[in-house]
């Protein structure tokens, strides 16, 4: 892998976990909510 695809590779992880952390946050508020 070249330097392109790893850092397309990083950034895509990085957007992929940030998604996951995200959607595990807003959930964990609304069981607070309720």
């Amino acid at each position: 892998m070249n330097t392109c695809d790893t850092k397309l590779a990083t950034i895509g992880t990085t957007f992929q976990e940030t998604a996951v952390l995200e959607a595990g946050r807003i959930s964990l508020n609304n069981q607070c909510a309720m």
